[in-house]
């Protein structure tokens, strides 16, 4: 099997959310880790909790830059993702994150974050449907993702998303597995 080609860092898409917000969405780089550091500052509890399956409070800001740098500087045989900016009085901040990790030649993890003040404008379903455009031209078959049955609003996103998926809640924890070849097979998948 070839090496994963490793994505682009080139590419900006435009976009305009249904209540006219317009963001630009581009793969990240190294150079965005102080966004994401100003994204994670500006999340409610509730959203890092859903997101990171955690309460994050009282996180020293050394650990969350350090984290950020490490979110932002990808190995792209293994992982991807896409932000979404939105310039506010002239400053570009992010958004949403969707990110793909652990991929291998079939598989990967995927997983998603919208700011807060911008959930249910559509931002997730769109940055989800360009995260499986780059799993697709990756040529992966399946993407799995551990979600909190609490959060509905990411389960809604995965049902809507027009691929199959399967899904197994246990002890308050949905293992969704999104099928992207329909070729594919319970058996085959079982045996990855």
């Amino acid at each position: 099997m070839p090496a994963l080609t490793p994505f682009p860092q080139t590419g900006l898409v435009r976009w305009t959310s249904k209540l006219g917000v317009d963001l630009a969405i581009r793969h990240i780089t190294p150079d965005d880790a102080k966004l994401l550091v100003e994204l994670y500052g500006r999340l409610s509890p509730r959203t890092l909790e859903l997101r990171f399956a955690t309460i994050m409070i009282n996180i020293p800001i050394e650990r969350v830059i350090e984290e950020s740098a490490r979110l932002a500087t990808l190995n792209h045989d293994h992982a991807d993702a896409l932000i979404a900016l939105l310039n506010e009085d002239g400053d570009e901040h992010i958004v949403a994150v969707a990110r793909l990790a652990g991929a291998d030649h079939i598989q990967a993890e995927f997983a998603l974050l919208v700011r807060d003040d911008l959930q249910g404008h559509g931002v997730g379903s769109f940055m989800l449907d360009l995260l499986f455009q780059v799993a697709l031209v990756r040529g992966l078959r399946y993407l799995k993702a551990s979600v909190l049955a609490e959060n509905t609003a990411m389960l809604r996103l995965i049902r809507r998303s027009g691929f199959p998926y399967h899904m197994h809640t246990s002890h308050g924890e949905s293992d969704v597995t999104i099928y992207l070849d329909p070729t594919i097979s319970e058996g085959e998948l079982n045996h990855h």
